[in-house]
């Protein structure tokens, strides 16, 4: 299968309807963040949006930036598009300048599988970071820019 990947102008309201409505289906349970902060990609099969992925700025280290939402739909899943989309994350945050990437994941050896692939590695939140961002089974992931 040939996909196409695109950092989405969300400022569009086109782009930001197809990256919430990714997200609704991908992550019902989750509420969507705004769509117009951060930068955000869409992977596209033929027509049709399949995966997407987010990244900002993080609260929690100074010039750092936050990996904080991808999602791929079922019947993509096992195409690298996972891989793909956290390259073009790394990409862009070398562009901002940023010094590292940070992310977590919970319950998701797959994800966790693809931080490792890319270099990431596990670290420990400051206490005081740790108690507002993420629970017990969450893993943090850091990678040097």
């Amino acid at each position: 299968m040939t996909y196409r990947l695109y950092l989405a102008p969300t400022n569009e309201a086109k782009y930001a309807a197809i990256v919430a409505d990714l997200h609704a289906r991908l992550f019902p349970n989750i509420i969507f963040p705004y769509p117009h902060y951060g930068d955000w990609w869409i992977v596209w099969h033929r027509e049709t949006p399949v995966a997407f992925a987010h990244m900002s700025p993080t609260t929690y280290y100074p010039n750092h930036g936050y990996f904080s939402r991808v999602g791929v739909l079922p019947k993509h899943r096992g195409h690298g598009l996972q891989s793909r989309l956290m390259a073009a994350a790394e990409k862009v945050a070398k562009g901002h300048c940023w010094e590292a990437l940070v992310s977590d994941t919970t319950r998701n050896p797959h994800s966790a599988a693809n931080f490792i692939r890319r270099g990431w590695v596990e670290f420990e939140p400051d206490p005081e970071h740790r108690a507002n961002w993420g629970n017990k089974h969450t893993r943090y992931w850091r990678k040097d820019l």
